[in-house]
């Protein structure tokens, strides 16, 4: 049963992955933490943190992760082929369509209010840790500087997720 809940969370997931890896991680956090308990928000962040410091898209990583916790390979597999089975069946049946969308103003407008949807996303996922108490002084004298060298300077943000593990490893000791 538990694969069947795997794919089926992971295909809520695929289902909604627009917009690239940052706005499926509240989908994500959604499914594996409050929906079905399976990781803590602290692990959820851990393997947030750590998947996004190697390559590979942070879904398929944080599927993997959660698949595996929970049934090994089998899960591992049912978590990956939920998140892709959506995407998949559109591209093949609607790749045609999607091409000739790209024309349409429509198109273009319904694309401009799922990126400003993104944005809601993570605020609101930052606004939820903010409020459970996940953000303390320490945790600002990281995410400040982070937001800062990924938003202005545009800093690759595995550079910045190794040196905020570091500045960690000085702040929280």
């Amino acid at each position: 049963m538990v694969l069947l809940h795997l794919y089926l969370a992971f295909l809520k997931v695929g289902a909604f992955a627009v917009g690239g890896a940052y706005s499926l991680i509240p989908l994500i956090e959604r499914q594996v933490v409050t929906v079905h308990g399976w990781l803590t928000r602290e692990e959820f962040l851990e393997v947030y943190g750590v998947s996004a410091s190697v390559p590979g898209a942070i879904s398929i990583k944080m599927a993997t992760y959660t698949g595996y916790k929970l049934a090994g390979i089998p899960g591992v597999i049912a978590a990956n082929l939920g998140h892709f089975t959506v995407p998949a069946l559109l591209t093949v049946l609607l790749f045609g369509v999607l091409r000739q969308a790209a024309r349409w103003p429509e198109a273009g407008a319904f694309l401009a209010g799922v990126r400003a949807g993104t944005w809601g996303l993570l605020l609101g996922l930052a606004l939820s840790l903010a409020r459970e108490g996940t953000v303390d002084a320490r945790a600002l004298a990281i995410a400040v500087p982070a937001l800062v060298l990924i938003g202005f300077f545009r800093v690759d943000p595995a550079v910045v997720l190794v040196a905020s593990g570091l500045a960690g490893v000085l702040l929280y000791r």
